[in-house]
């Protein structure tokens, strides 16, 4: 008996949560909340072309790309430089995450004498469908035998964030997925919403008569506390 009441009260209060967005306020309510609510947006940046990529005398791991980030849409010279400690240690799951700031202006290594370098063969961009992950085209991500590292571009990943994928024979886990971290921007209000109020008001006076009735049989199920749990 005790829990065929529980299963009637579970009932009705899901009855009355479906009802609750049209009852007198909670429209208003939520659109006034949804207009102030922060949302963010991550912009993308982009790689055109690979130049070039070599291992420094500092146990850097540099990637030369032409390219545009979010923060400027004209297409320019990068350096990604990565210590390869971090993709040693830090990779989780086979996944090394980023900062945006590890991506510097220009060409950093062109300056520097070739013998302090160890180029790093770089592969033909892999296609990553919209839905479909890295992990699924491991294939494709072949080390050639003529050469111990090679670093492979992606390009239409759906994180739409830059995305390489290195494999380095000297390292235990062989494959390493690089992803760069995304410019963020935070909106905390929006605007459009209020051109809303002009239909939400009125439907919430045309429900406002449903209001007490619910909200008294609400009373009743709670044990006699009133527990507000709409807008």
């Amino acid at each position: 008996m005790a829990a065929q009441h529980s299963h009637m009260k579970l009932i009705a209060h899901l009855a009355l949560f479906a009802l609750l967005p049209f009852l007198s306020g909670c429209l208003t309510a939520n659109t006034l909340r949804a207009a102030k609510a922060p949302t963010t947006k991550y912009l993308r940046d982009a790689v055109f072309h690979v130049k070039e990529a070599a291992i420094t005398k500092d146990n850097h791991l540099c990637i030369l790309f032409d390219g545009s980030l979010a923060d400027s849409a004209q297409k320019d010279h990068f350096t990604l430089a990565i210590p390869l400690g971090q993709i040693r240690t830090n990779a989780q799951d086979g996944t090394l995450n980023v900062p945006r700031s590890a991506i510097q202006a220009g060409w950093a290594i062109q300056e520097s004498s070739t013998n302090d370098l160890e180029l790093v063969q770089v592969g033909k961009p892999v296609s990553i469908m919209v839905g479909d992950f890295i992990q699924q085209h491991l294939d494709e991500f072949v080390l050639p035998t003529n050469t111990t590292r090679i670093l492979y571009p992606i390009s239409h990943y759906s994180t739409e964030a830059i995305t390489f994928v290195y494999v380095d024979d000297s390292i235990k886990q062989k494959l390493t997925i690089i992803e760069i971290g995304q410019l963020a921007v935070t909106k905390n209000k929006h605007k459009g919403y209020y051109f809303l109020l002009p239909l939400t008001i009125p439907l919430d006076v045309a429900t406002a008569p449903i209001q007490i009735p619910f909200f008294g049989i609400l009373f009743l199920i709670n044990g006699g506390q009133f527990v507000n749990e709409g807008g």
